[in-house]
């Protein structure tokens, strides 16, 4: 394949022995350099991030297994579709770019796997970060079977935009973390960062946050599992303490009108909290505005531009990240999620 030709390629610039260069079908851990190939050609696209969810749903308990089946080979051929499930409401979630794209989803569903799907309510899919560090220690503690499951942790959370989770081998927590084997920092780790999926405002992603490990005192016999779970809870009640605030996804807009329909297009995107860019002329008679604007202040936005412009402008839309909110803004989204607005 293309791929290993690349690997075969690599490998001679690398002058590494051809029994280290890391393959799909390798279990040799190989050596560092050996290990810079396989994350050379790990490396995953950008694809954005999702800006809309809905949950999805069988029509029936029989059809849930083919319906996992077919959104997992969606999954396969478009990589901006993103299944999660959410073990608090017990649902199946989809993210996506937006209206259009769900309505793709399940009519492909329907069509090449013959499931009749029911799609729930389109959301906007916020996210969520920290106001400020904070750190504390729990322990847990419970009788499962008749063996007893204790973890007692020290955990801190820090507002960082690069790593997820590190350790503070520093004065005398060296000695618990160094103590700690590989395959139970893989465990806490995942633990720690399972938490982060789902924040304590509205079950946004949290965000631009580092879950700093300072020492962790795990029982006798205590399972893996009960070790994930504790560490988890302890992230849960480390954000729910310390608060988060919401992240809203904000789309880059290219506007193209003729002139003397500018300033009514620009006084209406006023109304909707954008940022004006720039307006550059386009040709003798149009020109381009180039606006960021809230996802949540353009539903049905084409529509509205078409009754400005008489059916004269046109739009193209895609995302650009993330921006805070102020507190009104924030509390009318939390309103809206909850179904009070």
């Amino acid at each position: 394949s293309s791929l290993k030709n690349a690997q075969k390629r690599l490998q001679k610039t690398l002058k590494l022995p051809e029994s280290d260069v890391m393959t799909e079908d390798s279990d040799t851990e190989g050596n560092a350099e050996a290990t810079l190939v396989k994350e050379i050609f790990a490396t995953d696209p950008l694809i954005p991030d999702a800006v809309y969810f809905c949950s999805i749903e069988p029509p029936s308990l029989a059809t849930q297994n083919a319906m996992e089946a077919a959104l997992k080979q969606l999954q396969r051929e478009d990589p901006s579709l993103r299944v999660n499930y959410d073990s608090v409401t017990g649902q199946t979630v989809l993210g996506g770019m937006g209206e259009l794209h769900m309505d793709i989803v399940k009519s492909r569903i329907l069509t090449e796997y013959k499931i009749d799907v029911d799609l729930g309510p389109l959301q906007i899919a916020y996210k969520e970060t920290i106001e400020e560090p904070a750190l504390d220690s729990f322990q847990v503690e419970k009788e499962i079977a008749g063996s007893k499951q204790s973890v007692t942790i020290t955990l801190e959370l820090l507002r960082e935009q690069n790593e997820l989770f590190s350790l503070d081998k520093s004065g005398e927590n060296a000695s618990n973390l160094n103590s700690l084997r590989p395959r139970m920092l893989h465990v806490i780790r995942k633990g720690a960062l399972s938490a982060l999926e789902r924040g304590p405002r509205v079950g946004g992603q949290v965000v631009d946050t580092q879950i700093r490990l300072h020492s962790i005192t795990i029982g006798r016999g205590t399972a893996d599992s009960f070790v994930m779970a504790a560490v988890a809870q302890c992230v849960q009640k480390i954000l729910t303490t310390v608060g988060t605030r919401l992240l809203e996804p904000v789309m880059a807009l290219e506007i193209v009108a003729p002139s003397e329909r500018i300033s009514a297009i620009i006084a209406d995107l006023s109304r909707r909290r954008a940022t004006i860019n720039d307006v550059r002329p386009k040709s003798e008679h149009n020109k381009v505005i180039y606006v960021n604007a809230p996802l949540a202040e353009l539903s049905g936005y084409s529509s509205v531009l078409r009754s400005i412009s008489s059916g004269t402008a046109g739009m193209t839309m895609q995302p650009c990240g993330f921006s805070n909110m102020n507190s009104n803004d924030e509390v009318r989204a939390i309103q809206k999620a909850q179904g009070f607005e």
